[in-house]
């Protein structure tokens, strides 16, 4: 990044994923069956690369100095289509006993050579996601793995 904004490469790359999970979403509520499938593998887990990437997007948004950070147009329909799977897995999640994960770390972050932000501003930002973040933990819980980073 090198204190610019975020790659053009990356926004691309952000554009052609949110078409692919509003289809996973799609494929969730046609066929439910596969919310019950399970991966042994946590590199093939649906659950925990939704949470990475979900927390990837706060980041970008909150966490990432604001001269580093892409255009809301290449974050915000990633994020509504997160959003949109995590309503098609309302229904076997139970959010509200599970704390909220940790946040993310921006001094990790910032020590891979990011531009970070106001720590103040995340803890902010990560409170006001606070339920998403609680059913996205339910969903990697439900899934039988941990939360990333934990």
């Amino acid at each position: 990044m090198g204190g610019g904004r975020v790659h053009l490469g990356v926004v691309q790359h952000l554009v052609t994923l949110t078409g692919e999970l509003v289809t996973s979403a799609e494929q969730q509520v046609a066929h439910p069956v596969l919310r019950y499938l399970r991966s042994g593998d946590c590199a093939a887990s649906t659950p925990l690369a939704l949470a990475r990437l979900d927390e990837a997007m706060l980041l970008l948004e909150a966490g990432v100095a604001p001269s580093a950070r892409p255009d809301v147009s290449a974050v915000d329909p990633v994020r509504r289509a997160v959003g949109r799977y995590l309503s098609t897995a309302s229904g076997i999640l139970g959010a509200g006993h599970l704390d909220e994960p940790p946040l993310p770390d921006l001094p990790q972050l910032a020590a891979a050579g990011v531009p970070v932000g106001d720590p103040a501003h995340l803890a902010s930002a990560a409170s006001q996601e606070g339920d998403r973040r609680r059913r996205l933990v339910a969903l990697v819980h439900e899934d039988g793995w941990s939360w990333p980073g934990a």
